[in-house]
């Protein structure tokens, strides 16, 4: 550094070193360099914006509509009602959906990578009203533009990936505030290329939504599910219909009340058989009260005659009762050990009227002084009677009895079945039922996905072009004024800069004020930078006196 210069400069002032003395010194010694720097700026910023392609803008606006179909998804149709329904997706939702990068790949592949990357000419539209320079500048750029293109590297995967980060980069999704309407923008170098591929992106937009919030899938499942649950109604009914023919549920229902029916006559008999025993005992003990104050024989004044012995006919007759209760018995269908019980009864009682057969004679000598109590022999003929009437009812009871037990575990037997049966239908029927409704209300929600499809089919996705593509032919960019004027800031301030460093830092001696505080000598007189001074100092060899 030159000490006598800053020691100089210090004592001028208390405020530092003099800047405005130290530039205008620096750039008068420095001018060519700050030319130099001043023009490289100005080529900088002419370079930078004659590599920047001519930008041009297309905009399209998308009005969003949510409806049924967003609402509807796979847990919404377990109940199908208005309650059950999702809320609405936000237009957050909708923006981070459109966001997506299979969009702009899918894009990328059908409009071709090359045609996304590749820049368009400058010069395509230069006519002879464009002016000279700008038109030299077009050629120009095109010619920058085909010597720095990027050739093809003959990898489609990697220019798609390209293509698709170009894509998204130069393409604005955003909604306008307090509005449902979607603003998409896109940045190209030309504006039929601009305008074509927002159109292409809103298209691919609307298609994005309406496969997002499609139905069909929806449809598809709630038709196989219908299928399913009519096969499994029909197979429910079948399953029933089967189930009363087999288990004979009608037959069983007849068969009850006729059972029971039985049963009530049954148990009438018993207690009627009952209660005709003890009237029996009733009637015999008062008979046999009459028939001790009664004389068997009256006594008549007649000659006596043999006539037939009333006794012996009785027991006689009585004998071919017992003979034909008996074979009565052996016809029945009894157990065998009451059968044969009831046989030596009969045996028994056969054997004591045979015994008194023996004993009684067939004919008695009627004299004129006796004759037979009619009155004493109707008695005993109604007391024997009822004897074999009350000696038949204890076979009669057990049959009765015996009977009404077969019965009652016939028609206990028969219920039971009957409330097998009963469940049974009952159960398929709820089955049956419950398949009914689940078919009605598979079919009812399939009327409602049937419909939304239709309005899908005809009238197309909630998201709608509002306002197609734009075509700006005012470009937005680049500003090569602005870039030119930037760059000539940015060489100025180099310039400034290095003089001003230049000159902070020169060790020689070249100005009076300088000289006389360094030496402490006044300066008599200043050389003027002559020509012929510069020339002769040219002359003088290097290490020369």
């Amino acid at each position: 550094m030159n000490e006598f210069a800053e020691s100089g400069e210090q004592d001028g002032g208390a405020t530092g070193p003099d800047l405005r003395l130290l530039l205008m010194r620096g750039v008068r010694r420095s001018l060519v360099w700050v030319i130099v720097l001043i023009v490289l700026g100005a080529a900088l910023g002419f370079g930078i914006g004659l590599l920047q392609p001519n930008q041009y803008v297309s905009s399209a606006k998308l009005l969003l509509r949510m409806g049924a179909r967003e609402q509807l998804t796979s847990e919404s149709l377990v109940e199908f009602d208005g309650r059950q329904r999702a809320p609405l997706p936000t237009m957050a939702d909708e923006l981070q959906m459109l966001a997506d990068v299979a969009i702009f790949e899918r894009m990328a592949r059908e409009l071709g990578p090359r045609v996304v990357l590749d820049i368009a000419d400058p010069t395509r539209d230069d006519g002879p009203l464009v002016l000279l320079p700008v038109r030299l500048v077009h050629r120009l750029q095109a010619y920058v533009f085909r010597s720095f293109a990027e050739p093809s590297t003959g990898s489609s995967v990697d220019e798609l990936r390209l293509a698709t980060k170009v894509l998204r980069e130069n393409t604005t999704v955003s909604n306008e505030p307090g509005s449902s309407v979607i603003l998409v923008s896109h940045t190209s170098s030309s504006p039929e290329r601009a305008r074509d591929i927002v159109q292409a992106l809103a298209r691919a937009f609307i298609e994005r939504h309406g496969s997002q919030f499609s139905i069909q899938s929806l449809l598809e499942r709630s038709r196989t599910q219908l299928a399913d649950a009519l096969k499994a109604r029909d197979e429910s009914a079948k399953a029933y219909v089967e189930q009363v023919s087999r288990s004979g549920i009608v037959e069983l229902e007849t068969q009850v009340p006729r059972l029971e029916l039985e049963l009530g006559a049954l148990e009438s008999g018993l207690f009627a058989a009952r209660v005709r025993r003890e009237e029996i005992a009733r009637l015999r003990t008062s008979l046999s009260n009459r028939l001790n104050g009664m004389p068997a024989e009256i006594e008549l004044p007649r000659s006596s005659v043999m006539i037939p012995n009333e006794e012996f006919e009785t027991q006689l007759t009585l004998k071919r009762l017992l003979l034909g209760q008996k074979q009565e018995m052996l016809i029945q269908n009894r157990p065998s050990e009451e059968m044969r019980r009831r046989e030596r009864e009969f045996d028994n009682q056969i054997a004591k009227v045979d015994q008194k057969l023996k004993e009684t004679p067939k004919t008695i000598a009627q004299g004129s002084e006796f004759q037979e109590n009619l009155g004493h022999s109707a008695l005993e003929a109604r007391i024997v009677d009822l004897d074999v009437e009350d000696e038949a009812l204890p076979v009669k009871i057990d049959l009765l009895e015996s009977r009404l037990n077969t019965k009652r575990l016939d028609l206990r037997e028969i219920q039971k079945q009957l409330l097998a049966a009963t469940m049974m239908r009952k159960d398929l029927g709820a089955a049956r039922d419950a398949d009914e409704s689940r078919c009605t209300h598979l079919h009812e929600r399939l009327s409602v996905l049937e419909a939304l499809d239709n309005v899908d089919a005809h009238e197309g996705a909630n998201l709608r072009v509002l306002q197609a593509p734009t075509l700006e032919l005012e470009k937005i960019g680049p500003r090569r004024g602005a870039l030119l004027i930037k760059g000539l800031i940015v060489g100025l301030l180099a310039a400034i800069t290095l003089a001003v460093l230049r000159q902070r830092f020169e060790r020689r001696l070249c100005y009076p004020e300088i000289f006389e505080r360094a030496r402490g000598v006044p300066v008599l007189g200043v050389v003027p930078p002559l020509a012929s001074l510069r020339r002769m100092k040219q002359r003088v060899p290097i290490g020369g006196s």
